[in-house]
């Protein structure tokens, strides 16, 4: 049984900018969290403005869910600790 309550999901809008993987390493700082959205049809629409606006310039967007955790679920974790379940 899960002592988490529910979370909220979230639409994040990922920007991968040219070079991302050159010359076989990655490099972190070409790819970016652009924004949060909260709906699917917001995130599949602002991937398209994207994709069209900077398309051209070699930066390439999509989405991906993710959730919002509730603000007591992270400081509960961090308060147990090894063994106490």
């Amino acid at each position: 049984m899960s002592m988490q309550g529910p979370r909220e999901h979230l639409f994040a809008i990922l920007r991968v900018a040219p070079g991302v993987c050159a010359e076989g390493a990655f490099n972190e700082n070409r790819l970016t969290v652009s924004k949060l959205v909260r709906t699917i049809e917001r995130a599949r629409e602002e991937v398209g403005r994207l994709n069209t606006l900077n398309g051209p310039k070699g930066s390439r967007y999509f989405f991906q869910v993710t959730r919002l955790e509730p603000e007591d679920a992270s400081r509960a974790s961090n308060e147990e600790g090894p063994g106490d379940q």
